[in-house]
């Protein structure tokens, strides 16, 4: 993703099909998905990488591994905090991704009733998805 220091893509719109490519790669492997999933219901918070591997069973170092081809790809954060490594859900890079389907997928064009029970749209930057 257009990658800066931090790890964040420019804006939200800022993302383009190999981008997409590189995060759905990511997301497409059991354990980056579960670790991603949980770092979104943690929100700022966060997890380090000792928590977060011993929620996922997963050897600390191997989830290391995991964790930074999540963040190559935009969709998580890391943060050095002392010895530990502090990992969020990076919600612009989410939001890119999810943008990037709406518009590239269905050209911008959602309408009501195009998700059978549910509306999704976007306002702004922001994406919303409603139960009817």
């Amino acid at each position: 993703m257009n990658m800066q220091t931090t790890g964040t893509i420019s804006a939200p719109d800022a993302i383009c099909a190999p981008e997409a490519i590189c995060a759905l790669e990511a997301l497409a492997q059991e354990t980056r998905l579960a670790a991603f999933r949980l770092l979104v219901r943690q929100g700022a918070r966060g997890l380090n990488v000792g928590a977060l591997a011993g929620r996922l069973e997963v050897n600390p170092s191997t989830l290391s591994r995991h964790m930074a081809q999540l963040e190559a790809a935009g969709l998580v954060t890391a943060e050095r905090d002392g010895r530990q490594m502090v990992y969020r859900a990076d919600f612009c890079g989410m939001r890119g991704l999810v943008r990037f389907l709406l518009e590239d997928c269905w050209r911008g064009d959602i309408r009501p009733g195009w998700w059978p029970g549910s509306e999704l749209g976007l306002i702004g930057d922001s994406i919303y998805l409603t139960d009817q």
